[in-house]
């Protein structure tokens, strides 16, 4: 049975950055054998040698889940865009944060960032993220950390909204580009989420703009996500 007996630890044999995971494989076997493996890794994350990488039940299936463990991922010396959404968005980010750092004050950049992020949330509208869980026959084989949706957009814009506060185009653009998402974005827990980061975006450019002109923009923005989350479809300007 799947669920008896304690979770047997399953290690890994060597060390890196976890480039692919092999979910199919691994629920396959898990199925073919009656078994459940929970991970507590996911692809991004760095791997060290003999550090437990999650758990298979029942615990006796331990050294032939960790070789199928072994077979199913590919580990690196660097983080990869293949299965690690994170890294794609963490890398755009980081060019975002350097362009708004003091000894670039490059806003074009950080600007042109925001753009990016914001199409990659309208590719992502109408799709699913992974669950983070594999199925067969109504069982779960196996189960693993996943980026949610929320997640997600607080890896784009927290970093950013933070280095951008005395940047007003940059924060009048970020508004901007959660409007252009907030009014593609049909699913409503999403937009819950675009909507809080509008209204984060605002307070804190209120907070640290003075400038009226700048002040009155943010606000303006502010209420074109407000329109597009009371509507559905794409809203115009």
């Amino acid at each position: 049975d799947a669920m008896a007996g304690t979770a047997a630890p399953l290690r890994s044999a060597s060390g890196g950055y976890l480039r692919v995971l092999d979910e199919d494989a691994l629920a396959d076997w898990a199925a073919e054998h009656d078994a459940m493996i929970s991970l507590r890794l996911r692809p991004g994350d760095f791997v060290f040698p003999g550090a437990v990488l999650g758990g298979v039940r029942p615990p006796q299936l331990r050294e032939e889940a960790e070789r199928k463990l072994q077979a199913s991922v590919v580990l690196g010396g660097s983080r990869s865009v293949e299965q690690d959404l994170e890294f794609a968005v963490r890398q755009l980010v980081e060019i975002g944060l350097r362009a708004l750092s003091p000894s670039m004050n490059d806003p074009f950049t950080a600007i042109s960032v925001l753009d990016r992020l914001g199409a990659a949330l309208c590719e992502v509208a109408g799709r699913s993220l992974p669950t983070g869980q594999a199925m067969r026959d109504e069982q779960l084989r196996l189960e693993w950390p996943a980026t949610d949706y929320v997640g997600l957009v607080d890896a784009m814009f927290h970093m950013l909204r933070q280095a951008a506060t005395d940047q007003p185009a940059v924060m009048v653009r970020m508004l901007e580009v959660l409007a252009e998402v907030a009014g593609v974005e049909q699913a409503l827990a999403r937009r819950r989420t675009l909507g809080h980061h509008a209204t984060l975006t605002r307070d804190l450019a209120l907070a640290h703009i003075e400038d009226p002109t700048a002040r009155d923009a943010i606000t303006e923005r502010h209420g074109w996500i407000e329109a597009a989350l009371s509507t559905s479809g794409r809203i115009g300007h």
